[in-house]
């Protein structure tokens, strides 16, 4: 780590031989840096830190030597918010969605997904931003390849719509489903029914039933109050029975990151 000056130059850790990603750049965060590390006793990782020998650690998502050198999908890790998604394949046929801040604690598998094909290209996930969430695209044996949202929790990762039925995909190619665009309200994709073809879609984002973290009375804003409510129940550790969707990993409490999402809602919307 360094300020630019001498004094200030430290070594943050003692890495030996390992390597960085040249494919992966280093993500910021609100409070440090996530960075991709090799090391020979626990392969590739994600590690974080805060700029200080003691705040720099390893985020372990896959355990063992091997780490995740066999992850191999061509998406790159994509923050949002206070949040960075990364895709890690765990064997041949299967991806795991794992969710960081940065924390030990706070860094989580969100989903396992059975794509029934060999690994590879067919993988690309096509990692989109949208309030409060992400939008994907992944391949799973039930549905195909069709457009995904998750929230960052297993409860609030659903399928938004089985454009082509059954198991058949939507995307045509590989590639299409790499091509979400996301603007303030609408959401634009490529997709192909089986009837007429692959075409341009769009869905109002208010239209995705995606979740408005925050909002307790449920009209689709967060407003002052609800935002006292919450910082009262983050001061006090009190449960928000009141306000599920304040509190996000459903803990009963609402923590800093959750009051931090309620508060970008309040000034962008929902």
């Amino acid at each position: 780590f360094t300020d630019g000056t001498v004094a200030n130059t430290v070594e943050l850790l003692d890495v030996g031989d390992a390597t960085t990603s040249s494919s992966v750049a280093p993500i910021p965060l609100a409070n440090g840096l996530l960075f991709f590390l090799y090391l020979p006793d626990t392969g590739w990782e994600p590690w974080f830190t805060d700029g200080t020998p003691a705040g720099t650690r390893i985020l372990e998502v896959a355990p063992g030597a091997a780490g995740m050198n066999g992850w191999g999908i061509e998406q790159a890790p994509v923050r949002v918010d206070d949040d960075v998604y990364i895709a890690v394949g765990t064997s041949a046929l299967t991806f795991e969605l794992w969710r960081t801040d940065g924390t030990v604690e706070g860094t989580t598998l969100v989903r396992e997904f059975e794509a029934g094909i060999a690994f590879g290209e067919y993988h690309l996930l096509g990692f989109s931003p949208v309030p409060n969430g992400l939008l994907l695209s992944p391949l799973t044996e039930e549905s195909g390849r069709e457009l995904w949202f998750t929230d960052g929790t297993r409860a609030g990762t659903r399928l938004l719509q089985d454009i082509a039925p059954g198991a058949l995909s939507s995307s045509s190619s590989v590639y299409a489903a790499h091509h979400i665009a996301v603007t303030p309200r609408v959401v634009y994709t490529y997709a192909d029914d089986t009837t007429t073809g692959l075409e341009l879609w769009a869905a109002r984002i208010e239209d995705l039933g995606l979740p408005c973290r925050g909002d307790c009375d449920g009209n689709s804003a967060v407003t002052v109050d609800e935002l006292i409510g919450g910082v009262h129940a983050r001061l006090s550790q009190a449960s928000l029975p009141q306000c599920p969707l304040l509190d996000r990993d459903s803990s009963g409490t609402v923590s800093a990151a959750e009051l931090r999402t309620a508060i970008r809602t309040a000034l962008r919307g929902c």
